[in-house]
């Protein structure tokens, strides 16, 4: 991955420090859904495979619109996960956040992420996907996130999200309880999807599908 900017003193670009930068990630940063590319590397391509088979009337229920993105999503992460040993998935998190991820981001989003940087805009990824195998990747990065969370007892997955799926309306909801959006003068705000619509909707500067490589 590109080594990142080297951060200036915040005097050298004062107003900037006013501006805000809300990245989607998946299909926006990245080239494919980091759900399912975490699901194969954690359980492997047959599994998944014989997985779908059991999901499939839930999942072609979401795309009728009959069953919730939340719902869905909750139900996809519980048959994989629920029992899971949080410290092995919270290991699996990182090594797939700091040596996967890297070779799905899209270039020109990665390019897009420095430029905010130099100029010295803060810079927050929201997303739905999880936020153990995202943050690893941001941090290397060196950007803020908010994302989906699962819920965690006694050291064990439950299967459960402990916040709402980071989507649509949520991912409003979730910047506006991680910073005042009335301390930016300006805006920017990048997506690919109809989840991403409420996020777009708050931005000065909102850019659909910017990125195509």
């Amino acid at each position: 991955m590109e080594k990142q900017p080297r951060m200036e003193s915040p005097d050298q670009h004062l107003k900037d420090t006013r501006s805000l930068a809300l990245f989607d990630f998946d299909g926006t940063v990245t080239r494919k859904d980091t759900l399912i590319r975490f699901i194969l590397f954690t359980h492997g391509r047959l599994r998944f495979v014989l997985s779908m088979l059991w999901l499939f009337p839930f999942l072609a229920a979401y795309k009728l619109n009959l069953y919730s993105n939340e719902k869905a999503k909750q139900r996809m992460l519980a048959w994989f996960y629920k029992g899971w040993n949080y410290a092995e998935f919270k290991r699996k998190g990182e090594e797939f956040g700091r040596n996967i991820l890297p070779s799905l981001i899209r270039r020109t989003a990665l390019e897009k992420i420095s430029w905010h940087l130099k100029k010295n805009h803060r810079v927050l990824l929201v997303s739905a996907s999880v936020e153990e195998w995202v943050r690893p990747w941001c941090d290397l990065t060196g950007i803020e996130c908010v994302c989906t969370r699962m819920e965690v007892k006694d050291n064990r997955i439950t299967g459960k999200l402990s916040t709402r799926n980071c989507y649509g309306p949520e991912k409003v909801n979730r910047v506006k309880n991680t910073l005042s959006l009335g301390s930016y003068d300006t805006i920017y705000a990048y997506g690919d999807t109809k989840g991403d619509r409420e996020m777009l909707a708050i931005a000065s500067k909102p850019y659909f599908r910017h990125f195509d490589d």
